[in-house]
């Protein structure tokens, strides 16, 4: 990891998120955006509908009372330790606003909403950029009095896990005046998670935040739904700024019905076990082109060779399929784009478009 200039004079385009070039699409031809093709799970649908329609007709429940205490119960914390919003990214922009740092480091490339949060809170921000020899594989660094790290575990658009939590709390624990906010949103999708889980060591350390979304695995960004865990105190700071009923009543029911559905996370597990590696193997037969990066995610990081990311996104978006135009996450540019790992029945849609391009994307 190196720090590097500000990559940036207007970072307005790097917020751009990938399923807006996906509107109208049918799912099965949308790999632009990183939602569990799984998903949602019956056993929410049929708590939707248990909430439906007496529920909709009363106000939420601000303190998301029932939900914290299964999520306290589920990672075995105190209630008082969470923080439930509206989605991990109104989290991600609390703990900015709420906090206020002066200055923040970022864990480059990866999710552009850490940077966007940073600067509307008025924050001086590094960036730290992994390697591109070493496939953006994360490392430790120095944040040089930084009072906020952002990192995402795995990373979002590399698909790299650390190696272990352990790596982690150590790196918090050597740099106690820096608070870690580690958005795992795509943790759930993992083999073994708590082996990789920052959560137990919020009892252990104060400077440590996790970041999650029941979004993801569970399928649901029409609803948007997500939480934090870290210490007591700043938890009950985080939610005395939250905006009152930030969270819905369907977005509570749905949440308490997925975290009873251990057996649809296990699913989900053993599906993306599988189908990754077949993925981005596919994808290195489909053409000389590409050159994917092997992921934990349910989404592989593509290089290109002999042709852009714009050239590839226009090219797919003719034949009716959408992909994610990397280019806008810090440290990559044009060279690199985002796939998302599709359902059984769809994964080897793209892989057979891609082949058919062989022709007009030099190799």
């Amino acid at each position: 990891m190196h720090p590097i200039p500000r990559p940036y004079a207007d970072p307005t385009p790097l917020f751009r998120h990938g399923d807006a070039a996906a509107a109208g699409l049918p799912r099965a031809r949308d790999f632009s955006v990183t939602v569990n093709p799984l998903g949602p799970p019956r056993s929410v649908l049929h708590g939707l509908r248990r909430a439906l329609p007496n529920d909709i007709a009363r106000y939420p429940d601000p303190e998301c009372r029932s939900l914290r205490e299964h999520l306290a119960e589920h990672h075995h914390v105190l209630p008082m330790q969470v923080v439930v919003g509206n989605g991990a990214s109104e989290l991600i922009a609390l703990l900015a606003q709420a906090l206020r740092p002066r200055r923040v480091a970022i864990a480059e490339p990866t999710y552009t909403e850490y940077l966007r949060a940073s600067l509307l809170a008025g924050a001086e921000v590094t960036h730290w950029l992994a390697d591109e020899a070493d496939l953006f594989a994360p490392a430790p660094f120095d944040p040089g009095g930084a009072d906020v790290v952002w990192l995402c575990n795995p990373n979002n658009p590399t698909g790299h896990l650390w190696l272990s939590g352990r790596r982690a709390v150590s790196w918090a624990r050597s740099h106690p005046r820096s608070l870690f906010v580690v958005d795992e949103s795509f943790l759930p999708f993992v083999d073994g998670d708590d082996h990789y889980s920052l959560i137990p060591s919020v009892n252990r350390l104060a400077n440590v935040v996790v970041v999650r979304s029941l979004t993801k695995v569970y399928a649901l960004p029409g609803l948007r739904l997500g939480y934090a865990v870290t210490n007591a105190d700043l938890a009950r700071h985080l939610r005395d700024h939250l905006v009152p009923w930030s969270v819905n009543t369907l977005a509570q029911a749905a949440g308490l019905a997925a975290l009873e559905d251990v057996a649809f996370l296990a699913r989900t597990v053993r599906w993306l076990k599988r189908a990754a590696p077949e993925f981005v193997a596919a994808l290195r037969v489909a053409s000389p082109c590409l050159s994917p990066i092997a992921t934990w995610a349910p989404f592989v990081l593509v290089r290109l060779n002999g042709c852009t990311a714009p050239d590839l996104t226009r090219r797919l978006a003719e034949r009716g399929l959408a992909i994610r135009d990397a280019s806008n996450f810090v440290g990559l540019g044009e060279r690199y784009v985002r796939l998302a790992v599709g359902s059984p029945k769809g994964t080897s849609r793209l892989p057979d478009e891609l082949r058919s391009l062989r022709q007009e994307v030099p190799g």
